[in-house]
């Protein structure tokens, strides 16, 4: 037996109310009574079979509204300029351990800071800590935008030689690079001859792929090599 669309509105508007006002969904089913008590105009009947007003049915609309925000998001974020990156950590009741996302994104002219998701860390270094938050962004091909992050300071965060910052910050400057280069065979055919003049190896400027991480260490490799030939030509070339 189908129920009306209008029901299950119905129940999501009251599920997205329980999760703004932070309220257990164990309640769900007092709330849906308490709809019904005063006449809400499109709850059914509790005498239909189907009613979906356990906190069961609750905890899947939730999730169902929540995926729905968080796309919405995402797509927002595929269209911004750039993005910048808000984390905090939290441990919940059981002592978990959590990063609180938050993004900040400029599109159409106006700045946005929204909730992103809530992911759970299992190791605390920064190369786990830096793994979980760029996964999605990755994912999702946007990390290319980010611009900025913004944490609580503290040293696996912010730290200037191993830090999830400056993770960020190092991963970016090789996608940069890499850029300068790949659509100028000038620009490449200059840093061959300063490799050349300063007895350098003949060593290209690679590509990142987030799926292999030889190729960071390859591309790493070759800039670290390449260093006084890159100096000077991006003094030739700005």
């Amino acid at each position: 037996m189908s129920v009306p669309p209008e029901h299950i509105i119905s129940l999501m508007k009251i599920v997205y109310c329980m999760a703004k006002e932070d309220l257990p969904l164990n309640k769900f089913k007092q709330l849906t009574h308490l709809g019904r008590a005063i006449e809400a105009p499109h709850l059914i009947s509790e005498n239909h079979p189907i009613t979906y007003k356990n906190n069961i049915c609750g905890r899947e609309l939730l999730y169902s509204i929540s995926s729905s925000i968080e796309d919405n998001i995402w797509k927002e974020l595929s269209l911004a300029s750039a993005i910048g990156i808000i984390v905090d950590e939290s441990t919940d009741i059981d002592m978990e351990s959590h990063l609180i996302i938050y993004v900040r994104y400029f599109i159409n002219g106006v700045i946005k800071i929204r909730f992103l998701s809530l992911l759970e860390i299992e190791n605390k270094d920064a190369k786990s800590i830096y793994s979980v938050i760029t996964k999605p962004f990755i994912a999702n091909k946007v990390d290319h935008k980010i611009f900025s992050f913004t944490s609580d300071g503290a040293s696996v965060m912010q730290g200037k030689i191993s830090g999830v910052e400056f993770c960020i910050y190092a991963k970016s400057v090789l996608k940069k690079i890499y850029a300068f280069f790949s659509n100028s065979s000038k620009r490449i055919q200059t840093l061959s001859t300063y490799q050349e003049t300063l007895n350098n190896p003949q060593l290209k400027i690679l590509k990142i792929f987030d799926v292999r991480w030889l190729s960071l260490y390859e591309a790493v490799n070759n800039i670290c090599f390449s260093i006084e030939p890159l100096l000077d030509t991006f003094l030739h070339t700005i």
